[in-house]
């Protein structure tokens, strides 16, 4: 299966989900805001694996996660702030929105899939496009004010860049750690069994390639 076709299949899941995972924003906007803010940053994950492999999609993964995790204590932490509610200033916890999470995780998404394929013209259009109809109908829509969505694209490039630094600290500190083998293959970690010289019995060899 084709890259696009892949994120094509995710994005029609996305449809049907993203109602059951976020509350349901208005109108035909709403939805498809709502569907790019889960379908974005899940092409991403599912792309990470299938383009770089399993240790790139799990670093997403978890890149995600705690981008999620912070931009969520930042909506408890500013909830009784002027610049944490939402324009509506609902009363209940609807009104918390300091920093845009639909913005965020389709940010991230967006970043993510930009470096993956930075010879795609289609891939990089759906992108930005992505990002930049979000963050209208958020602001639209009344559930954000234009801080509170610039900050969502800030805090994604930040993620984005910790996740790629914490990325690249490990892989140098395993590649301290571990015999060396320069064959043009990356991050494989195998044992091989091989009969001593004299025949008397076997002897292991573990290798890190990369």
């Amino acid at each position: 299966m084709s890259k696009l076709k892949l994120m094509l299949v995710v994005l029609v899941v996305s449809t049907f989900t993203a109602s059951s995972i976020q509350a349901k924003s208005e109108g035909t906007l709403g939805s498809i805001s709502d569907t790019l803010a889960i379908g974005v940053p899940a092409s991403a994950f599912v792309l990470s694996f299938y383009n770089d492999g399993f240790e790139e999609g799990v670093t997403f993964g978890v890149t995600l996660a705690a981008q999620e995790l912070f931009v969520e204590g930042a909506k408890e932490l500013m909830s009784e702030t002027d610049i944490g509610r939402r324009p509506s200033d609902e009363e209940d916890e609807e009104s918390k929105g300091f920093i845009s999470s639909h913005v965020s995780a389709t940010t991230l998404g967006a970043i993510r899939l930009w470096e993956m394929y930075p010879e795609n013209r289609w891939i990089q259009g759906f992108s930005v496009l992505s990002v930049a109809l979000v963050g209208y109908q958020r602001i639209d829509g009344d559930h954000h004010t234009p801080l509170q969505v610039g900050l969502g694209v800030g805090t994604a490039f930040l993620f984005n860049w910790i996740g790629d630094t914490v990325s690249d600290w490990l892989e140098k500190k395993t590649a301290d750690y571990l015999p060396l083998q320069s064959d043009g293959v990356k991050n494989r970690l195998f044992f091989t069994m091989g009969m001593t010289p004299e025949g008397s019995g076997a002897v292991g060899f573990l290798t890190y390639t990369f």
